[in-house]
């Protein structure tokens, strides 16, 4: 294959298909070496869900800072939603949570809500 160009003998194009999956068929994490941003994820439970939907609230509110030190895009409407869905989660979780889930949700919605009346006051 001519490396500049990319194509086999006759001009072809040629392509070369790589498995990126870090699961197995049977939903097992491979045993590869990912390489850069392919690292597998840790396993994820509630209190990591949810605090991942509380960082992506907090981003659309514009409360998430880049790498410049500088605060990310602001948007209302998503960050009212992302909330609704954790209160959601709340409601229809209730009795089902441990007692550290369950205080660790109170306090996420109550900050949560805090700033976002802050944020549209």
């Amino acid at each position: 294959m001519d490396k500049e160009s990319g194509a086999g003998k006759n001009g072809e194009k040629k392509y070369e298909v790589r498995d990126k999956r870090m699961f197995t068929q049977d939903g097992d994490l491979k045993n590869e070496s990912f390489a850069g941003s392919e690292k597998p994820l840790p396993r994820l439970d509630f209190i990591s869900f949810t605090m991942s939907l509380a960082t992506a609230a907090l981003f659309h509110l514009g409360e998430v800072c880049n790498e410049a030190g500088k605060p990310e895009g602001k948007n209302i409407p998503l960050a009212r939603q992302t909330i609704e869905i954790i209160e959601m989660l709340q409601e229809k979780t209730k009795g089902n949570l441990t007692r550290e889930e369950s205080k660790i949700l109170d306090d996420i919605l109550f900050d949560l809500r805090m700033r976002f009346v802050a944020k549209t006051k």
